[in-house]
């Protein structure tokens, strides 16, 4: 079974709430006497199909909570998707998943580069390549500071909106792993995010600046915790790297 966004749903025919809620459940493609209805609320586990992609997914039950459907400059459909991962009992987000995606084949991708493999402020990186309108290969471990303020995009505003109503606590702090692959046709940004106060009961991160900040690359190694904790997301995230690429536009 095929999970995307479908261009159909732009026809006008869906109700205004339907368009907030809606993902499209496809066997194949997108043509529309093959689709119905997704309202929002499904699990998932192992992968989560977009488009032309299979993301996949760490073990456990992730919940779809927020999308939004836009068009680039050249009227291509994309999508973001926020998958979370909950442990009810603590009313506690251990993870998260941010995934940007193209939906249908894309005549020309013209996509930036992607500005996370070009920054030095990260704990880990590997760039194979990454050129402006042209193939990107590359991901990095790096950080997350969770806030709210004028610039929020969409997905994060119903995500923590999510939070709030669902009354789940959610980490200051958070390290998280991007990839970024793109092609002559297709376009995948795959971001997963990690609670260390969560996984490895590191204390809560303070409420101050980055610069300040016990996790800051000049100094979280001092912490045996922290610098253990960043090894062990750094061997994970080369590992995944390969799970990432291999459901890469696989249509």
């Amino acid at each position: 079974m095929l999970t995307a966004f479908c261009r159909g749903t732009e026809s006008g025919s869906v109700s205004a709430r339907g368009w907030l809620v809606m993902v499209m459940v496809l066997l194949a493609g997108c043509a529309a006497n093959e689709r119905s209805l997704y309202t929002g609320g499904e699990v998932f586990e192992g992968e989560f199909e977009i488009g032309r992609h299979r993301v996949p997914l760490p073990e456990g039950e992730w919940h779809f909570v927020a999308y939004q459907v836009y068009r680039n400059r050249e009227g291509d459909p994309f999508a973001d998707v926020q998958l979370l991962q909950v442990d009810e009992a603590q009313q506690v987000l251990s993870r998260g998943i941010l995934i940007s995606a193209n939906l249908d084949r894309v005549a020309e991708m013209r996509s930036s580069k992607a500005g996370f493999c070009d920054s030095a402020a990260v704990y880990h990186k590997s760039v194979i390549r990454n050129e402006q309108g042209d193939d990107q290969d590359c991901w990095v471990l790096s950080y997350f500071r969770s806030t709210i303020g004028p610039r929020t995009d969409k997905v994060s505003a119903q995500t923590l909106a999510y939070l709030h109503a669902k009354r789940i606590r959610y980490p200051h702090f958070a390290v998280y792993t991007a990839y970024r692959l793109v092609s002559d046709s297709d376009s995948l940004t795959v971001q997963y995010y990690f609670n260390p106060e969560y996984h490895a009961r590191i204390s809560e991160a303070p409420r101050v600046g980055w610069k300040d900040s016990p996790w800051h690359m000049d100094v979280y190694q001092a912490d045996p915790m922290k610098s253990a904790y960043i090894e062990q997301m750094k061997q994970w995230s080369g590992d995944w790297y390969e799970r990432v690429k291999l459901g890469f536009a696989l249509n």
